[in-house]
């Protein structure tokens, strides 16, 4: 069992299939865990812990087993974000979430600054058989994965599983209600829908789009908030608005073509100006256009740091300051249109290795004010240096709006051709990462990671995977000729 415990700790967080990989006793230890961790720290008034939760159904008894050993180690300084999802009364799943259901941002976003320890219990866009959690400090930096283990492992090495299983469901609380939602949390979602109303305000025009929901965490806090944006006259086309923690229309991973045939479906038939697709935890986004093109997380990225820079500017009241340039963050797998972008606009674009706990280390280490990942995560300073996709939905339709049309906004950042991201099978990837090093010595190699390579008119980066044994690598060219005879070399050579 400890074998399989260890594999639901990932690079960036614990996520894992139900059953098998994590389980309430699984979540039992690790409320132990974080009971001594929490009674060990000098908090103030005993330091406080905020759960939030995504629409899986195995949440609550997973919640239940993890509040058990806090409640048994005399920690009760436990608050939820227990916004009610399932009021609608078209939702066949009332009474199925009795601790709500927060969005992973908004959990961020409430959790920072006023509580001590922030756990999400999501397995974000996995399928609906895994389920996960994400723990965070006050100020949103994820706990590393290798310290949370090291904790589990310590705890779980003192009990005799077969001992301990019974005394942990004599703690459990199940069926039964958690704490009244708190006034200090709708207030501050009140703060949070004020600031990006304040932002809304900026914009030129009314739009028009399309919102899937993927009937994941979106469905709570977001989409309270696009009622208010139709309130404002705008048009939005809500699809997939009801919780379903079996994601029945789709599954809810933004970077999977074959999840948006319904929304290319609405935008097309309404006439919307582009479709927005939440995955399951609501901290990524991707856009379709009213052609049913997909536009990628790294374009967005371009897209949106222009807009933070001009914003920048502005507020500076200049058009450049020479001694010091507004950082943006992308990775390594990123166009480098970004890089092209952000210096046009006086900023610095620097290069990070792939994977959220990573990007969000190295904004705030390198002081940067926005952050953007291919699959999907826009992380803002302005925010505290972490997702909040309902701003980056602002920064795309206030950068849209320079634009007459759909082909002309996406013509201009479609200069290159890049191909999607390939994934072989490779039983040894430190041989596979030197031969193509050597096969491409002649160019400029980069290590950030994995290996990018930089040639007169392509560029590709090629990266092991952290779970499996695969290599994967995008190719970006000046044309698709040159684009399609890379990835073939690639393939041949691996």
């Amino acid at each position: 069992m400890l074998e399989n415990y260890r594999k639901a700790f990932k690079a960036y967080d614990i996520r894992g299939k139900y059953g098998k990989e994590i389980d309430e006793h699984f979540s039992y230890i690790m409320g132990k865990a974080m009971g001594k961790y929490m009674n060990g720290k000098r908090w103030t008034d005993n330091g406080k812990l905020l759960i939030g939760c995504d629409v899986r159904l195995q949440n609550p008894a997973l919640i239940d087993a993890f509040v058990a050993w806090l409640k048994a180690s005399d920690f009760s300084n436990v608050f939820y974000a227990n916004f009610d999802a399932s009021a609608d009364p078209r939702s066949e799943w009332r009474g199925k979430y009795p601790y709500g259901v927060c969005s992973t941002p908004v959990l961020y976003y409430l959790g920072q600054g006023d509580y001590d320890l922030g756990v999400a219990f999501t397995a974000s866009h996995n399928p609906p058989g895994d389920v996960g959690m994400k723990f965070f400090d006050k100020d949103v930096t994820l706990l590393s994965t290798e310290m949370l283990w090291e904790m589990f492992e310590q705890e779980i090495g003192r009990l005799q599983e077969d001992l301990e299983i019974p005394t942990m469901k004599n703690h459990l609380i199940s069926n039964t209600s958690p704490n009244p939602l708190d006034n200090f949390l709708v207030d501050k979602v009140q703060k949070l829908y004020a600031m990006l109303d304040k932002k809304r305000s900026g914009l030129k025009k009314r739009h028009h789009f399309a919102v899937d929901f993927s009937n994941g965490a979106a469905v709570s806090i977001e989409k309270k908030f696009f009622q208010d944006y139709i309130s404002k006259n705008h048009v939005i086309d809500m699809i997939n608005d009801l919780p379903d923690g079996n994601f029945t229309a789709h599954h809810s991973d933004t970077q999977e073509h074959e999840n948006y045939e319904q929304l290319i479906h609405v935008v097309k038939e309404t006439g919307a100006e582009f479709g927005l697709m939440f995955d399951g935890d609501a901290d990524r986004i991707w856009i379709v256009g009213p052609d049913g093109k997909v536009i990628g997380g790294d374009l967005l990225t371009a897209m949106i740091a222009k807009q933070v820079l001009v914003e920048r500017i502005a507020d500076r009241g200049t058009s450049v300051d020479t001694n010091f340039k507004d950082i943006v963050l992308y990775e390594t797998m990123s166009t480098k249109m970004i890089t092209e972008v952000v210096t046009h606009f006086g900023g610095e674009a620097k290069m990070t290795r792939v994977g959220r706990y990573f990007i969000n280390q190295e904004l705030k280490a390198c002081d940067g004010i926005f952050a953007g990942e291919s699959s999907g995560h826009f992380l803002f300073a302005e925010m505290g240096g972490y997702e909040m996709p309902l701003l980056a939905l602002y920064y795309i339709c206030k950068e849209m709006e320079e634009y007459s049309s759909w082909e002309e906004f996406v013509g201009a950042y479609k200069k290159y051709f890049k191909s999607p991201v390939v994934s072989l099978a490779v039983t040894d990837k430190a041989w596979a990462l030197k031969k193509v090093q050597e096969y491409y010595a002649e160019y400029d190699i980069k290590f950030v990671d994995g290996i990018s390579v930089y040639a007169p008119d392509f560029w590709f980066n090629l990266r092991p995977s952290n779970t499996e044994d695969k290599i994967k690598f995008t190719v970006e060219a000046n044309n698709g000729e040159i684009m399609n005879k890379v990835v073939d070399e690639l393939r041949k050579l691996l």
